[in-house]
């Protein structure tokens, strides 16, 4: 009987307490207010644009290459001989004069030669003389027998004639030689030259064909430039892009000596006309006038960087690099609105991209970068000042 009065308090007690919870939670219910949804405002993309408009822009190739002569000559004797006088401008890294006697072998021998040669001339001239006027002297008394008959060939000393006469002329011939090999003797510069190599000294005994030095010309130097054929195609190559006998296109020849910068002008005068096949590029031949005329000169074998002027487009966009996306479109802004525009892309050029066809003078072009874009979307833009 007790257990059953304990089970009925304990029912009674939980259901006394689901009253009071009930009737608690309806309370709190009532004073609660309801939740507000808040809409969050997305802010606008900032982008910064530029106007541009078109106007011509020459288009400019930059290669580098080495300074090297035209002109590259191996001194060698034509006679041989003891050398009894050599410049002191002849040395390495001389200069020579066009015409100037640097190395002279002793004349002694060839003075000897032409004397003689001179001695034989005025033999042969005498010898001839003489038959001559044998053949005068033969036809004569031949026409006082015979003057009818013809002259025999005998009689006129033919043979004697054409021996006397050959006998002249290689005498003449010796005379010449004679004379050329004592000129030999006297070897001379034949353009203006630095001396590249010296193989010889006084007193030295020289035979003909040796080595005895080289010269390297100082009128006119040449720059191998190796270029893509995409960069080719904006210059004028004489043989190459344009036919020959047109002007190349002009270049800049910079050479950095320690701090300075040395500038020079030049001009594209051919191409190697063979397309490397490991590189797949072209050599362009460009031609410095006078590399040594100033100081410090542009030296052979010196390292130059090049910049050649190419073609001239006549209404193009020079935008940045960062505002072309894809490689063929730009965003441009209307009315805080962004839109996708296709472009066509001429070349890219150091930090730039040179536009022919797309843009619109005075478009508004997007500099700045954005995660996602879509056609006409709205954005706040931060327009630059300048114009380009």
């Amino acid at each position: 009987m007790s257990l059953k009065r304990g089970t009925i308090f304990q029912i009674v007690l939980v259901i006394l307490l689901l009253i009071v919870g009930v009737s608690i939670w309806i309370l709190l219910g009532e004073h609660r207010k309801p939740f507000k949804r808040i809409k969050k405002k997305i802010p606008l993309p900032v982008v910064k644009t530029k106007r541009f408009y078109p106007r011509p822009i020459t288009i400019t190739i930059k290669g580098y290459g080495t300074v090297k002569p035209v002109k590259r000559v191996v001194i060698s004797p034509e006679v041989s001989g003891k050398v009894v006088y050599v410049s002191s401008s002849f040395v390495k890294g001389g200069f020579l004069k066009k015409g100037e006697t640097f190395l002279k072998i002793d004349p002694s021998d060839y003075e000897i030669l032409l004397n003689t040669a001179k001695a034989q001339v005025e033999i042969a001239k005498n010898q001839l003389l003489i038959v001559q006027e044998e053949a005068k002297q033969g036809i004569y008394e031949w026409k006082l027998v015979h003057p009818k008959k013809e002259v025999p060939f005998m009689v006129a000393k033919r043979p004697q004639l054409n021996t006397a006469l050959a006998k002249l002329k290689e005498a003449e011939a010796n005379l010449k030689k004679a004379e050329l090999n004592l000129k030999r003797t006297l070897i001379k510069a034949s353009f203006d030259s630095i001396v590249a190599e010296k193989n010889v000294d006084k007193g030295s005994y020289v035979v003909k064909g040796e080595n005895l030095g080289v010269l390297l010309g100082t009128d006119e130097a040449e720059v191998y430039v190796p270029l893509d054929l995409k960069d080719v195609r904006w210059i004028d190559v004489p043989g190459f892009t344009v036919p020959y006998g047109h002007k190349g296109s002009k270049a800049i020849l910079r050479l950095c000596f320690g701090e300075r910068e040395l500038k020079r002008e030049g001009i594209v005068v051919r191409s190697e006309g063979v397309v490397d096949e490991n590189t797949r590029m072209i050599k362009v031949i460009v031609s410095l006038k006078k590399p040594y005329s100033t100081n410090p000169p542009f030296a052979f074998g010196s390292f130059v960087d090049v910049v050649i002027e190419g073609k001239t487009i006549k209404n193009g966009f020079k935008i940045p690099i960062e505002a072309v996306h894809e490689g063929s479109s730009v965003w441009i802004v209307k009315g805080q609105r962004l839109y996708v525009k296709k472009v066509r892309v001429m070349r890219f050029e150091d930090n730039f991209a040179i536009v022919s066809y797309g843009l619109n003078p005075g478009d508004e072009v997007v500099l700045s970068p954005l995660p996602y874009v879509k056609n006409g979307m709205r954005v706040k833009v931060l327009l630059e000042d300048k114009n380009t």
